[in-house]
């Protein structure tokens, strides 16, 4: 079956698992108790990837729920309404989170893991053929970020072969003013590159824009920002989750849209982004769909694509799409934009068509884009940790922890070097083809 085991960490990957797996249950056809309300072949043949049947015949999430603070995992269950978690999978420590990486990463994160890895060896265990992990978590606080790491360094550990994929939520001032936060993120970001395969960007950065600009919400909430990250995120995963042409693993995502070490991290778009706009003509809604999202403001990431290279793409239909009207929009887009994608790199940007449609939309798309133009919010948070870390603001709450001063700076300077790889790769590229076009 190639099943995932999926993980959900701290406050903000408990919360955005929650909203995933309400809505993807919906999308196989799973009521809330958890039992098939639908016959319908395409969105059950593959639910096993995800759910587990329990003996009373009804479905299970394959996720595993951890955090350092019990009070508020046990909130977060009472206001959940999609089928049951395994009880035994929720985790939790009995520590208050100071938005501290170190304390996730050595104190109170370590004091728990081993729990949550036993929990995980009996998951892997049931399964028949597991691909491998899947982390949900925010970098900016201390146990998604922390214990998130930790994690996966221990699966790497202890489950070589499996691949890690990520769904990580990056800090913006924009949405907390939680100064560590930008501290979080450099450790975050250099585990991430070391232990994990694929790292799906959601930067709440973008998310604020999106809501603010776009949607005309003044002051947009946790659950605004949810309102646009969960429909990407089930769009990303849905390849893996149903059945056809374009069904997919972890494994196979990674060698297609990772093309060069040490870049794993993807960015997506998202489109429509509300029902404000929608087009019933079906070939006109594609084509609208497919400009949106290969457009700068669509993506959940806090950068202007058309100041970078991309290495690797790959468009998501949803719904009311046959492949060969999706091949024939993607075709007529690299026409008019094929100068940003790399030419070294044989076919920069595939498609795939997922014939069940997302709970909102009758067609939907997402673009996976794996950019050099990632490299504007990795500077974001070198500026800001730059100017942190050269007061020493707040390094007393780091080391009290364990964590020493040459780590951070380690983590520091691995950030710089990523970026200036990444330049590189987008100098060569220029370097090769001339000026930028500025029309995509």
């Amino acid at each position: 079956m190639r099943e995932i085991l999926n993980f959900h960490f701290g406050k903000g990957g408990i919360n955005t698992g929650m909203k995933y797996w309400e809505t993807i249950s919906e999308e196989h056809h799973l009521d809330s108790d958890g039992f098939p309300c639908s016959d319908d072949e395409l969105s059950s043949e593959y639910r096993g990837i995800n759910f587990k049947e329990t003996p009373d015949g009804n479905y299970s999430p394959r996720a595993i729920l951890a955090d350092t603070d019990s009070s508020f995992l046990e909130s977060a269950i009472m206001n959940y309404s999609g089928p049951s978690f395994d009880p035994h999978n929720f985790i939790a420590g009995e520590r208050f989170g100071l938005s501290c990486w170190a304390k996730g990463y050595y104190t109170d994160g370590a004091e728990i893991i081993d729990h949550i890895l036993d929990a995980a060896r009996k998951e892997v265990e049931a399964c028949s053929n597991p691909q491998g992990f899947q982390l949900c978590h925010s970098i900016g606080g201390g146990t998604g970020s922390g214990m998130g790491c930790l994690l996966l360094s221990r699966l790497k550990e202890e489950f070589p072969a499996k691949m890690c994929s990520t769904f990580s939520i990056f800090p913006s001032q924009k949405v907390s003013e939680i100064a560590i936060e930008t501290y979080n993120a450099t450790l975050a970001i250099d585990k991430l590159t070391e232990d994990c395969d694929l790292v799906n960007v959601i930067d709440n950065e973008a998310l604020y824009d999106i809501n603010t600009k776009i949607l005309h919400i003044e002051s947009p909430e946790d659950n605004h920002l949810n309102d646009i990250l969960i429909p990407a995120y089930s769009s990303i995963t849905s390849c893996q989750r149903f059945r056809g042409e374009s069904h997919s693993t972890l494994r196979r995502v990674c060698m297609e849209m990772v093309p060069l070490p040490r870049f794993p991290f993807l960015m997506m778009s998202s489109a429509p982004l509300s029902l404000e706009g929608i087009l019933f003509d079906d070939e006109r809604e594609l084509q609208n769909v497919t400009q949106q999202i290969f457009t700068a403001k669509h993506f959940l990431c806090g950068v202007d694509i058309r100041h970078g290279r991309h290495l690797s793409g790959n468009a998501i239909f949803r719904g009311n799409c046959t492949q060969k009207d999706a091949d024939m929009q993607i075709m007529n887009t690299l026409n008019r934009s094929s100068y940003y994608f790399a030419d070294y790199i044989a076919h920069p940007c595939k498609n795939a068509v997922v014939p069940v449609p997302s709970k909102d939309f009758n067609l939907s798309g997402s673009l996976h884009l794996n950019s050099t133009s990632i490299n504007e919010m990795f500077r974001r948070i070198k500026m800001l940790h730059k100017d942190l870390y050269s007061k020493q603001k707040f390094m007393f709450n780091y080391r009290a922890e364990g964590l020493e001063n040459q780590e951070m700076e380690d983590a520091y300077s691995n950030l710089v070097d990523l970026i200036q790889e990444y330049q590189q790769v987008q100098d060569f590229t220029a370097e090769e083809e001339g000026e930028f076009d500025e029309e995509l």
